[in-house]
């Protein structure tokens, strides 16, 4: 082989070797970060309690919202059952977001009433999360098409639980009201309506599921795994 070729052919093996593949604008991936911000000690074990660290953390909510309301507008979710489920999640997490965040708001100053207690049992709050996402996850693996919805339900009736339970062994019952709060406004119009039928009964009456550790950090990747079969 001539000598120019050959270093044509090295140079085209060498830039072979670092091509990535374009990551896949609707992946889960890329929901889970944009996800990852929003929601209650979902990456973190505890919450930031100075002013200037909470207008930080708002930067980064703000630009989580709206990165997976670009992940929705660009097509990336089928299926009106699951458009409106996510769509009634991130209502939801902006409006509890834009309170949180106004300094003045009744939501602002509540946040800056209870964090302190709560960020005790930070970490814990986050194996919440991860035991809701694990159980969509198995959802998603083991169970027919029919209990999927009931499994996203009462995965989200767990994850609240858990949350309140573990809240209470360190603070008082208004830490827990409020935790309880945030949770409903950012989940509450979800339980209200789709999930309004899967109480702890019919929760109960579900076949047991074969849990892992999550894949995902927060319930939206995992959400979506366990519905997109059924739009």
């Amino acid at each position: 082989m001539p000598n120019f070729l050959l270093k044509i052919f090295v140079a085209v093996v060498a830039t072979a070797g670092h091509v990535v593949a374009a990551e896949d604008p609707c992946s889960l991936e890329v929901i889970s970060r944009c996800s990852k911000d929003v929601f209650f000690y979902a990456v973190k074990p505890f919450a930031s309690t100075t002013p200037e660290d909470v207008e930080a953390d708002c930067r980064r909510e703000q630009k989580a919202i709206e990165c997976a309301e670009h992940f929705e507008k660009s097509g990336c979710i089928k299926g009106g059952l699951l458009i409106g489920m996510f769509k009634l999640i991130f209502e939801g997490a902006t409006n509890e977001h834009l309170g949180k965040c106004e300094v003045g708001h009744p939501r602002n100053k509540d946040y800056h009433n209870h964090v302190k207690c709560i960020n005790k049992v930070g970490k814990r709050l986050g194996d919440c999360m991860r035991q809701m996402s694990s159980i969509m996850e198995a959802s998603a693996q083991q169970a027919p098409l029919a209990n999927r919805v009931p499994y996203t339900c009462c995965a989200l009736g767990v994850y609240q639980k858990c949350i309140e339970n573990t809240i209470a062994t360190v603070c008082d019952k208004d830490h827990v009201m409020y935790a309880r709060s945030v949770i409903r406004g950012i989940a509450g119009d979800f339980q209200d309506t789709i999930c309004a039928p899967y109480k702890k009964k019919q929760c109960d009456s579900l076949p047991k599921l074969s849990l892992k550790k999550a894949k995902y950090p927060t319930l939206v990747p995992s959400l979506l795994e366990n519905l997109r079969p059924i739009g």
